[in-house]
């Protein structure tokens, strides 16, 4: 009965998320969620592993004054997870490649604050950085971090005879009690693709059964997205350019995405391209519960590479069920 609880309060919640996420585009709100915060929950929006000798440096640390256990959800692009706890004493911090931890593979991570029980708890000291070297795409960014109000059963529903948790991302505003809400639109200042190419946009899903590897489509564009350049002309786009499952991603190009005249400028074509050489522009779009990176390469002459977190403006509520497994702080690793 409390599995079948578990799922009709996790599809309700879905259902309002998709509601919300539909809504027209509004004048930015409060959204709680950032990379400069500490918080229960924290996301690693890309890693990545290969033979080559592309790699990724995470950190996690407790800023916090009391020993806190850490559940690390090791998610790949088509959501099939792997996890393990750890064991952060007070002010202690962990540092791992993710090739000791997830060999030859792309993907996110989510970090839980837990108790003994693998209950999540709300521990708000979690900070956490990644360093990224994947081929061109070569940067750092700093973790997203979500606050956990209220006590630990408002921030979680928790059955530890079925071993499950519900992550309840339900404050707006910062108001309210259990975790900051999802983002649930995004705003990515860009350069013209005839500028810098290669440009990435990231997002990964933070809704669904992550117990049994059902995420949802949180990280998938939701209705139309807006383009502007630096002189306010509009275009719009279709959810077309983004591709895979649980971690979703696409590259700016000329023709990427979509808008008359094309983003950039075709070589020999008359276009009337929306963000030409020596102009930048914005793409804003809405998801059904995410967060995400741009990733930029060095190209030609142009220097103005790195690694960021997208800019959120606005939020909806959602649910993540994770797996919620015992942890004992004698039987897991420490710094």
């Amino acid at each position: 009965m409390k599995t079948i609880r578990f799922i009709t309060q996790l599809f309700s919640a879905l259902s309002l998320l998709t509601i919300l996420s539909l809504n027209s585009f509004a004048a930015p709100t409060n959204v709680g969620v950032s990379d400069q915060k500490a918080g229960s929950v924290l996301v690693f929006p890309y890693y990545k592993s290969d033979a080559a000798g592309n790699d990724t440096r995470i950190t996690i640390s407790n800023t916090g004054a009391t020993t806190t256990r850490v559940h690390l959800f090791f998610v790949d692009a088509v959501c099939a997870q792997a996890d393990m706890p750890i064991c952060l004493t007070a002010n202690a911090s962990t540092s791992f490649l993710v090739s000791e931890m997830d060999p030859s593979n792309t993907g996110y991570l989510i970090a839980v604050a837990i108790d003994e029980n693998g209950c999540p708890t709300a521990q708000n000291g979690l900070i956490g950085n990644a360093f990224v070297s994947d081929g061109t795409y070569v940067g750092n960014y700093g973790a997203e971090a979500f606050w956990a109000y209220g006590l630990n059963s408002e921030m979680a529903t928790c059955d530890t005879v079925n071993m499950i948790a519900t992550l309840n991302f339900n404050v707006l505003n910062c108001v309210g009690t259990g975790l900051d809400a999802l983002p649930s639109q995004f705003v990515a200042e860009i350069q013209s693709p005839n500028d810098s190419v290669g440009q990435k946009l990231v997002t990964v899903g933070l809704t669904g059964d992550l117990a049994n590897g059902v995420v949802s489509t949180g990280a998938a564009q939701v209705g139309i997205g807006l383009a502007y350049n630096d002189l306010e002309k509009q275009g719009s786009f279709s959810s077309s350019p983004w591709t895979g499952a649980c971690q979703k991603s696409f590259i700016i190009d000329l023709r990427t995405p979509r808008v008359p005249g094309g983003l950039g400028k075709l070589v020999g074509v008359n276009n009337q391209a929306l963000i030409p050489s020596g102009r930048t522009g914005t793409l804003k779009w809405s998801v059904a519960g995410a967060v995400g990176l741009i990733m930029t390469p060095p190209t030609g002459a142009n220097k103005w590479e790195g690694i960021r977190t997208l800019h959120k403006t606005n939020a909806a509520i959602g649910a993540l069920i994770i797996p919620a497994t015992p942890a004992s702080c004698d039987a897991v690793p420490t710094p």
